[in-house]
């Protein structure tokens, strides 16, 4: 299984590959120096105390776990401020840290987390996404990080249907058949490409990124081109399951439930 994972997700960037007219920097990612941060914060605006809510029978966290490490992109690391939700995850095996941090940048806390367990940089990619992605497919977790293969990009994200309802917009050229393209800016407006928060980087920019001295902007990818960051849009077709209602939690049940 691992084999045919790894298989794919090969494929896949060699496809993402293609898509750009520019030299790349390496053929491929290596996956043994990939991390995959999982960010869980119980006080977070949407639904407190949300990640340790119970999925049919598990934390929202541990579903999230769960499904991120069946994509087999790298190594799955939880990052949280909480000692309760770190506790629950150190008893049932998953690797997992506690950040200094309790704020709303995802990416200041992976890289935080990541400061205390790689020192030395032995991951040089990583991705980052919240637990309220608990559902995500595995294709949409690769194609953002096939968004890293160009050598003039520092990040990628994720850019899902126009008409989705999302209170984030993103502003880049992804019409027609086109797949990735750079990013512009990040907005509330009604236009664009509604943007889902899951982040691929190259380790030195995410580095750059929590070193940044954060104006008061609202959104994290304003902050990334804010410090001079190149960020890839990559389009995905469909919108994952974002948990930030009751409703979408009952969803996320009923979808797990019915899982064998």
């Amino acid at each position: 299984m691992a084999s045919a994972n790894r298989f794919n997700t090969y494929k896949v960037i060699s496809q993402f590959a293609a898509l750009w007219p520019r030299k790349l920097n390496k053929p491929m990612i290596e996956f043994e120096n990939t991390a995959v941060v999982i960010t869980a914060n119980l006080s977070g605006a949407a639904l407190p105390g949300l990640p340790m809510v119970d999925v049919a029978g598990q934390p929202l966290v541990a579903r999230a776990a769960d499904n991120v490490e069946k994509a087999g992109l790298g190594m799955v690391i939880v990052a949280t401020p909480d000692h309760q939700v770190a506790e629950f995850m150190r008893k049932n095996g998953r690797d997992v840290l506690v950040s200094p941090l309790r704020e709303s940048s995802l990416n200041a806390m992976a890289a935080s987390v990541l400061a205390m367990r790689d020192k030395e940089s032995k991951f040089s990619h990583v991705v980052v996404l919240p637990c309220t992605l608990a559902s995500i497919d595995a294709l949409s977790l690769r194609r953002c990080l096939a968004g890293l293969t160009n050598a003039n990009v520092d990040g990628a994200t994720l850019a899902g249907p126009g008409g989705a309802q999302s209170v984030w917009r993103l502003d880049a050229p992804l019409e027609g058949e086109r797949e990735v393209a750079w990013l512009r800016s990040v907005s509330q407006e009604a236009a664009g490409r509604a943007h889902i928060p899951v982040y691929a980087w190259h380790r030195a920019a995410l580095n750059t990124f929590a070193n940044a001295k954060h104006g008061p902007v609202a959104h994290e990818l304003a902050l990334a081109l804010a410090a001079g960051l190149h960020i890839a849009a990559v389009k995905v077709d469909s919108m994952p399951l974002n948990v930030d209602t009751a409703q979408n939690l009952e969803e996320l049940r009923r979808i797990m439930r019915n899982q064998p």
